[in-house]
């Protein structure tokens, strides 16, 4: 069975209702309430972490899919998003190494993260990566994925946004409608 890195960010959970990070913090950030103004970004997180648990969001068919893949890949899954929508897709919860914390837990913020080793590990031993919906800011993401290119192999880039992070020569795709069938194409997977 082969390996394969999944890395996930916002990009994946908004389209189930969760508005990313940024988009809240802008939001919150805007409104006449002072004691929101000035709260830190990590009493935000929290916050919206808090706000997360007690809502109920579905995962997408991109989720599902992910999951899915499980049957003939050996998945290494790693998010910086904090919901809990690939759990809900079938993962058990110990398969996904959810980088910035998550609902139930502390935040990590920023340029903190858990499981930066085992990542870039996985991508040692990975001749797929897939990453969907995620800006690639960290530079604990940026390096490991840089030198997994460099090793002349390709890295699927699904995500909305009309820019490929550090204009990486990742193959983007930006069509939703499109993910499935291009991941599949990527991993040479009948449709």
């Amino acid at each position: 069975m082969k390996d394969l890195v999944i890395l996930t960010g916002a990009g994946i959970s908004a389209p189930a209702g969760i508005p990313t990070f940024e988009t809240l913090y802008h939001t919150l950030i805007n409104e006449e309430d002072e004691e929101v103004k000035t709260k830190s970004m990590n009493e935000l997180a929290y916050s919206f972490s808090k706000g997360l648990a007690q809502r109920e969001y579905e995962p997408t068919p991109l989720h599902k899919e992910l999951f899915n893949l499980r049957a003939q890949y050996r998945i290494h899954l790693y998010t910086t998003n904090i919901d809990d929508l690939h759990e809900k897709s079938g993962f058990p919860s110990e398969e996904v190494k959810h980088m910035h914390g998550d609902a139930k837990g502390p935040i990590l913020f920023g340029y903190e993260a858990r499981n930066t080793d085992e990542f870039e590990q996985s991508l040692l031993n990975s001749e797929y990566l897939i990453i969907i919906g995620h800006q690639l800011a960290y530079e604990y993401l940026f390096y490991p994925i840089a030198d997994f290119l460099m090793k002349g192999k390709d890295a699927l880039y699904l995500d909305i946004r009309d820019d490929v992070p550090y204009n990486l020569p990742l193959i983007h795709v930006q069509d939703e409608s499109q993910f499935i069938p291009i991941i599949h194409t990527y991993l040479g997977l009948s449709q």
